[in-house]
């Protein structure tokens, strides 16, 4: 059994410090351990919880009408939300539940929530409206260090699957589109924006040559000049890379200066040192990447 501190619970379900404590004096909603120095330490049970008062909150429930509910009635209300599906929630519940199976490495559990959302939104936009946003805030749990890497990595290899068996099991048609080369930097290895972007451009019909992790310049470039994408597309660099961004950049856009290179990711211009060369455009999201470029 882990042990969580106030901050943590914070991070996990969106609830401020402030209110968390607000709520546990005056409905008792969490019984947390205390230390001689009256520091609050939480169980794994009391974050779950948590975890489904938030999902209830934001799906419209008064924290006076939760705090009248038992523990199962909560969770019982909370498993009807996950398997209903409304565009007012921004899919909450769903990815909340996601999170939760996540933090107990329950991976049938975790498939059948994803399942279900397959099922009612289709695969494209359980990617891209729940799987997406959850990576996100498993990867800002991450570099802050309220979660380890195993959950990360939990996560990581059962979305990796499915988005390969999806791509996988698209029916081949005649390319209308545009080509694409997908690649990552040299040690780089954070794909699954990656695979994203390959799902989708392959189900709208672009040709796509994917490299994928790790990919030295001086491969890309003879690639490149051998399969003549219209695009290069590097997805989800880390940030311990933005410091050697400018250089890369200025080296792969010297040595192929009539081809449109697109980084994706949450990289700003302003935050760099140097200016982009002229070929190298930055992208925010996937919906920049189909509107703009496919």
């Amino acid at each position: 059994m882990q042990n969580y501190s106030i901050k943590d619970l914070e991070v996990y379900t969106g609830i401020k410090a402030h209110t968390i404590r607000i709520w546990e004096k005056r409905y008792q909603l969490l019984d947390p351990n205390r230390t001689e120095s009256n520091i609050r330490s939480y169980s794994d049970k009391e974050l779950r919880k948590l975890l489904n008062i938030a999902t209830l909150r934001q799906a419209g429930m008064k924290i006076s009408e939760i705090s009248k509910l038992s523990t199962a009635d909560i969770s019982e209300k909370v498993k009807l939300l996950t398997y209903e599906f409304s565009e007012e929630q921004n899919y909450h519940a769903q990815i909340n539940a996601l999170v939760s199976e996540m933090l107990n490495f329950d991976e049938k559990k975790f498939d059948q929530v994803f399942a279900s959302c397959v099922l009612r939104l289709g695969f494209k936009d359980t990617l891209f409206k729940i799987i997406y946003p959850l990576l996100g805030r498993i990867g800002y749990m991450w570099t802050i260090g309220e979660i380890h890497p195993a959950h990360e990595h939990f996560v990581s290899h059962l979305v990796r699957q499915k988005i390969n068996a999806a791509t996988d099991g698209l029916i081949p048609q005649h390319s209308t589109g545009k080509r694409f080369l997908l690649f990552l930097p040299s040690r780089e290895y954070h794909e699954l924006a990656l695979l994203m972007a390959n799902y989708l451009l392959r189900a709208n019909q672009h040709e796509v040559l994917y490299l994928g992790q790790s990919v030295p310049n001086v491969s890309v470039i003879s690639s490149q000049k051998e399969w003549q994408a219209d695009y290069l597309l590097c997805a989800n660099v880390s940030k311990q890379f933005h410091g050697k961004l400018p250089q890369w950049c200025h080296d792969l856009s010297k040595q192929l200066p009539m081809y449109k290179i697109l980084l994706a990711g949450n990289i700003r211009e302003e935050d760099l040192d140097e200016k982009l060369p002229e070929n190298i455009r930055l992208i925010n999201s996937f919906d920049d990447l189909m509107e703009k470029y496919a």
